[in-house]
């Protein structure tokens, strides 16, 4: 097998792998992102809410599940 032509394969093979651990990444990121507002309220410990947290749950905003950033911020419906 010539140089070049060896080369050419150790790219070819080395831009496989960069695509696959690429794709692995953006799988594990996209599994990790929360499908909730973070201001949204939570259930104490002990499953009851807080007295600061007796407003219903937001539902998801798409905003945030496509950005991961809420743009209204407490002004969030």
């Amino acid at each position: 097998m010539s140089t070049p032509a060896l080369f050419e394969n150790v790219r070819v093979w080395i831009c496989a792998h960069q695509k696959s651990k690429l794709a692995e990444a953006l799988k594990n990121i996209r599994e990790s992102l929360p499908s909730r507002n973070p201001d949204a309220p939570v259930a104490a410990g002990d499953g009851e809410l807080s007295t600061d947290d007796r407003r219903p749950p937001r539902a998801p905003c798409p905003h945030f599940v496509k950005t991961g950033v809420c743009r209204l911020g407490k002004r969030c419906p």
